[in-house]
Order: C-alpha cells, then structure tokens, then sequence
C-alpha cells in the first residue's frame, strides 16, 4: 500500500509517499547493526547525530487515498460477508 504523508521530523512536511508493504523483511543481523550505525547528514560545522527516533505516533488518513494492489481475500464458509473493495485515482493523475 502507498499514501501521500509526510517527514517525521518538525515541519512535518507533506512530501513523503509511504510504502507499507505487506509482507515483513527479512534482514541479517550484520545488515541490522549496519542500519543502527547511520548517522544524519549534517553540515560540516555540526557533529553528526545517530540516525533514530525517526517516527511519530500514528496521525489520522483524513482525505488520504491510500492505494494497494493486494487483492481482498476470497469469502469463506465461515464468513459469508463480501469485502468491498473500490479504487480511486488520485487527482494528480486523473486525465481531464
């Protein structure tokens, strides 16, 4: 799934398209301890600091489209209730 969102940081600006996938990653753990040593990039008069911390409690959707490509799970015997499921083009690639 993607959404339109933005940076964790103050401003908090709305520039950042979230990818949520939807199936965890597997990572070594030397690749792990790799991503624990990043540091921010910084201007040269100013030590660099750890990258972390870089998140912020859950905000709401609002007027978000959020979109997937996963299809909805089939019914089952147990459950006979469809899903509703619909897609909609965000306005920046909607052909006027």
């Amino acid at each position: 799934m993607t959404y339109e969102g933005s940076m964790t940081q103050p401003g908090c600006l709305e520039t950042v398209t979230w990818i949520l996938l939807n199936k965890p990653l597997s990572v070594r753990k030397d690749q792990l301890m790799m991503l624990r040593k990043l540091h921010e990039a910084v201007d040269s008069g100013n030590p660099s600091l750890l990258m972390e911390n870089n998140f912020r409690p859950p905000m709401p959707v609002n007027r978000r489209t959020v979109r997937t490509n996963i299809q909805p799970q089939k019914t089952t015997s147990t459950c006979n209730m469809q899903k509703l499921a619909f897609y909609e083009v965000n306005d920046r690639y909607r052909v006027r």
